[in-house]
């Protein structure tokens, strides 16, 4: 088990700071958890949408929203990750001139999303905010007369 920190020597006013940065933290953790919730669901939304039927020609149709591919004009680009041709409106602007098309950029962000996640904390390893959580947690029984 994992040592935990002595916190009997924080003031009442100390503790209420702790708790509330535990409870900031908490709700940062259920906006990310959002985010990549909402953004699972618009990649979803984007392949359902990007569903090649019976007779479609990706030579002559954008590959996520089939819209006509001129011969001239609006005649798509390859999307430079999955390179699928795509019609201007499925380009998404990146920094310095790049692009990518509408699902590679959803699925770029979403890498993003859930890399800086992992980073802070939602992996199986314990964090600093388990470690204060579960202190306190033991205090509180100590606190309740419940052995230590």
């Amino acid at each position: 088990m994992e040592s935990l920190i002595n916190l009997d020597t924080l003031t009442e006013e100390e503790r209420k700071i702790i708790l509330s940065v535990l409870k900031k933290d908490d709700e940062l953790k259920r906006t990310q958890d959002k985010k990549i919730g909402h953004l699972k669901l618009e990649i979803q939304a984007i392949r359902m949408k990007s569903v090649l039927r019976n007779g479609d020609d990706l030579s002559k149709i954008c590959a996520r929203c089939h819209a006509e591919l001129g011969f001239l004009f609006n005649r798509g680009d390859l999307c430079p990750k999955c390179h699928f041709r795509v019609c201007r409106a499925c380009q998404e602007q990146g920094l310095a001139g790049t692009w990518l098309c509408t699902l590679c950029n959803k699925q770029r962000q979403l890498k993003f999303f859930m890399e800086e996640w992992n980073k802070k904390g939602k992996t199986t390893k314990k964090t600093g905010t388990d470690l204060v959580k579960a202190s306190m947690v033991k205090q509180r029984t100590c606190w309740r007369g419940f052995g230590c």
